[in-house]
């Protein structure tokens, strides 16, 4: 029987929950983008987002 393939990304250190946190955030935020959500939370949330992702 063959062994499956297991994905680089089966264990992300950045949960989908965290990415929902994001888009909430977002609202809360009154931002019009996400991009500008997100580079909120690189500046001040840093605590909270460890593992937060690169933003192309």
């Amino acid at each position: 029987m063959p062994q499956w393939r297991t994905s680089n990304h089966s264990r992300p250190q950045f949960s989908d929950a965290k990415v929902l946190t994001l888009g909430v955030l977002q609202g809360c935020l009154g931002t019009v983008t996400l991009k500008q959500a997100y580079a909120f939370a690189v500046g001040n949330l840093s605590g909270a987002f460890p593992h937060l992702p690169n933003y192309p």
